[in-house]
């Protein structure tokens, strides 16, 4: 299993950011963040949930980090759902895969309170 998992964004997803804020001048150098998992057991529930957080921090990274205005929230949630989507399918980890899974019917769930 390869040390690293890239989290990049999804081309609809930078289409997004790209009404909030100017992409960079090259079209390939979509932002990107290193989650280290060389130290995490990803056979065990408390390693998965450590993935877990780190890809849901790299995300909120490669989409600029927690807007402060009001009106870049809903671009800045596509974002990054969108990229930690795209992160948890790039590691192909059955565990990660099933954790993300639960978590969103938890959070739908809660939503319909």
């Amino acid at each position: 299993m390869t040390a690293s998992i890239r989290t990049a964004i999804l081309a609809l997803a930078m289409l997004t950011l790209a009404a909030v804020e100017v992409l960079p001048a090259q079209a390939d150098a979509a932002p990107q963040w290193t989650v280290r998992l060389s130290d995490l057991d990803v056979n065990s529930s408390a390693g998965i949930q450590e993935l877990y957080r780190r890809l849901q921090f790299a995300a909120g990274q490669v989409c600029g980090g927690a807007p402060h205005a009001a009106g870049t929230l809903v671009a800045y949630y596509r974002c990054r759902n969108a990229a930690l989507s795209r992160a948890i399918a790039d590691a192909g980890l059955p565990l990660l895969t099933s954790f993300d899974s639960e978590r969103s019917r938890q959070r739908g769930l809660l939503a319909r309170r």
